[in-house]
C-alpha cells in the first residue's frame, strides 16, 4: 500500500498514534473534535488530528519519519494526565 494520507488517533493511554491510509478517511466533527466516521455510520470513531495529504516527495518515509515531520506536537498528550478524563 502506498499511503497518501497521514493522521493521528488517540490511544487508550491518551497518546497520539500515527496512522497511514491510502484514501482520505471519512471524518465527522463531534463536540468540537474531529473524529473518524465509523464504517457502519453509527456511533463515534476515535478522535483524530493532523490529517494531512502526504506530499509525493515524502512517500518513501517511514511512519516515524512522517510523524516527526507532520505531527503538530510529537510528544503531546491527547488527555491531560494531571486531570484524568480531561482532554488536552
Amino acid at each position: 500500500m502506498s499511503a497518501r494520507w497521514y493522521y493521528e488517533t488517540v490511544s487508550p493511554e491518551g497518546r497520539w498514534m500515527p496512522q497511514l491510509a491510502e484514501t482520505r478517511p471519512e471524518t465527522v466533527i463531534h463536540g468540537g473534535h474531529l473524529r473518524l466516521q465509523p464504517a457502519s455510520g453509527k456511533g463515534l470513531g476515535p478522535r483524530i488530528r493532523a490529517l494531512a495529504s502526504i506530499h509525493p516527495g515524502l512517500a518513501d518515509r517511514s511512519v516515524e519519519e512522517l510523524q516527526a515531520i507532520l505531527s503538530p506536537d510529537i510528544n503531546g498528550a491527547a488527555v491531560d494526565m494531571q486531570k484524568p478524563g480531561a482532554l488536552a
